[in-house]
């Protein structure tokens, strides 16, 4: 699965599959990506999963790996 992470002006991020399902709005970017880290960590053991994040602030997107 791949994520894709919206960043909000009040600095909460929204954290969405790539498909457009919503899963969570976090309090920051920084726990949202964390809990992407955690979820691929948990599902390690398949070796062709997919790590990158879409990432989505004011500023500009950009992709992250989270292993």
């Amino acid at each position: 699965m791949k994520f894709y992470i919206k960043e909000w002006p009040d600095s909460s991020a929204t954290l969405m599959t790539d498909t457009g399902n919503y899963l969570y709005t976090f309090n920051s970017l920084d726990v949202a990506k964390q809990v992407c880290k955690d979820w691929y960590h948990l599902n390690e053991p398949n070796d062709t999963i997919n790590t990158e994040v879409i990432i989505e602030t004011s500023e500009t997107t950009f992709l992250v790996d989270c292993q």
